[in-house]
């Protein structure tokens, strides 16, 4: 670090990213939900949350990788129940 900017004061507190790779597969609702990455973040309020990369399995069928924002294991799987539903009705059922 500069001495310049040690004498200003103006040193920026360092940010620390840790990204984790799990391929874990969930069952959800007769789906298999696969998680591929999360990225843990914090957001300027102090609070984490993840941000959490998916693939849908289903009936043969599978879905494109959609990203979700979850801020701990509950709000995750809820919303995989809520994407796994939306799966079924626009893949499985052609809507």
């Amino acid at each position: 670090m500069s001495r310049k900017l040690k004498k200003l004061g103006k040193v920026q507190p360092e940010r620390t990213v840790r990204v984790i790779v799990p391929p874990v597969d969930v069952e959800v609702d007769g789906c298999t939900a696969r998680v591929l990455e999360a990225l843990q973040y914090t957001t300027p309020f102090g609070e984490t949350r993840y941000f959490v990369a998916v693939k849908v399995f289903c009936s043969g069928k599978e879905s494109p990788i959609f990203r979700v924002d979850a801020k701990d294991d509950s709000d995750l799987f809820w919303k995989l129940k809520a994407e796994v539903a939306t799966f079924k009705l626009r893949e499985i059922y052609s809507f």
